[in-house]
């Protein structure tokens, strides 16, 4: 099996729904492909999150007192003078309180990771790129507390040449919160500037630009004023590119990540 195969049976796989066959393909994959065993490591981590987050989940103390006024009116309609009156409210109370912690854990567990799911709210690519063009500042967030604001773990590109000024979270109308990372590399003459957006995939969205195929990956090339841009998606996450560098300079930089 290849990576394109893999990844989107891993969340099959940690849910068990696969069989013994596609298992032992899958587990053979992992042993030799290092993303994908980032990938689903990432997964485990956000699962076992989920685990311990349902385990405690408080039941709200209003919603008690409902289901104890509920459960008293209840009864009262029968003899208050009946001995198991009282050993009665007290069990269906615990079975009301055990259903609703019940509740709240399988809506946690049937939400989709967020390191894999695929985002349904759009983000548009112009609007980031105008972003930058506006210069507009947003608050900065320490890099390593981007994935507790993001709500998603961040698959980091390597650029050895160029220096992490900021990192910030930008927000959109989007349900998705989009991490932004602003970076510079000083050159004899003067300094270039590039802006790379990260989401998980399916979150940007263009809706014109040139198609080419750079180092295996699909990536949308276009322009805005006297900003380039470059979107594709790998890893699980979209990036995109955003500078004053020609088209061809962000090619050649796609193709060393």
């Amino acid at each position: 099996m290849i990576c394109t195969d893999v990844r989107p049976l891993l969340e099959l796989l940690a849910d068990e729904a696969l069989d013994t066959k596609e298992t032992a393909l899958i587990v053979d994959h992992l042993k030799s492909c290092a993303q994908c065993q980032s990938q689903w490591s990432q997964l485990e981590e956000l699962k076992e999150r989920f685990r311990r987050a349902s385990k405690a989940t408080p039941v709200p103390e209003d919603l008690l007192r409902k289901i104890g006024r509920a459960l008293d009116g209840e009864g009262t309609k029968r003899s208050p003078t009946s001995p198991l009156s009282r050993p009665l409210l007290a069990f269906a109370g615990a079975a009301a309180a055990l259903a609703i912690i019940g509740f709240f854990t399988i809506a946690a567990w049937l939400q989709p990771p967020w390191s894999v799911r695929r985002s349904t709210a759009l983000a548009s690519a112009s609007a980031l790129v105008d972003a930058v063009a506006a210069n507009r500042s947003e608050p900065l967030v320490e890099r390593a507390a981007l994935p507790l604001q993001l709500g998603y773990n961040l698959v980091y590109l390597a650029l050895p040449d160029w220096k992490l000024e900021h990192s910030a979270v930008h927000r959109t109308d989007s349900v998705t919160a989009i991490a932004r990372f602003d970076f510079v590399k000083k050159g004899a003459a003067q300094s270039e500037h590039l802006v790379c957006y990260q989401a998980p995939a399916g979150t940007i969205h263009a809706a014109d630009g040139q198609k080419k195929l750079i180092a295996g990956k699909q990536v949308l090339l276009g322009s805005r004023g006297n900003l380039h841009y470059a979107l594709w998606s790998q890893q699980g996450r979209d990036y995109l590119f955003v500078s004053p560098l020609s088209s061809g300079s962000l090619e050649q930089l796609i193709e060393r990540v």
